[in-house]
């Protein structure tokens, strides 16, 4: 009985995940001709096909309206943050003196799920000027292109709005 929801489960993960790439597909292409219809089918099965450990590793309790609404406000989050160092680095690329002070930060983060330590990784390398090197156990290692890059991510929004979504 249980193998058998178990099983159910993942099914139902493999369609939920593939129908999200596809929607994201669909955004980022911003055309729904046959010809990226074709090629946006054929990617999502390959990463279906390609990821099946990690599709089988996701928390299905993040289905429900409270964590949809979290995750909504950590994207948009991310966005302004993602916003925000765009125009530091550009401040940064277009001064004359190129004021950098590149460095290596060590910290450690309060998320304990490995999903969500990944995705907040991975928050911190979408974000200019800040480059996740590794994750182990619960330390991240950061390279930062200025002392105030490495300073805001050590204490970071992202963080408290990933770590809200894991007590859920």
């Amino acid at each position: 009985m249980k193998k058998s929801r178990f099983k159910k489960q993942n099914i139902l993960k493999k369609y939920l995940f593939g129908f999200l790439l596809l929607v994201f597909w669909f955004f980022v292409s911003g055309s729904l001709d046959f010809q990226h219809l074709l090629v946006g089918l054929i990617s999502v099965l390959g990463i279906i096909l390609f990821s099946y450990d990690l599709i089988n590793d996701i928390d299905l309790r993040f289905l429900n309206f409270k964590s949809l609404i979290l995750l909504l406000k950590y994207f948009i989050t991310l966005i302004v943050e993602i916003v925000k160092a765009n125009i530091q680095v550009a401040i940064i690329v277009l001064s004359p003196r190129l004021n950098i002070s590149p460095g290596i930060i060590k910290f450690n983060t309060k998320i304990k799920n490995d999903f969500l330590k990944m995705m907040f990784a991975n928050s911190i390398t979408l974000t200019p000027g800040t480059l996740t090197i590794n994750i182990e156990d619960d330390e991240c290692t950061v390279h930062f292109l200025t002392k105030k890059h490495a300073e805001s991510v050590s204490n970071w929004e992202i963080e408290k709005q990933l770590k809200k979504l894991e007590e859920i």
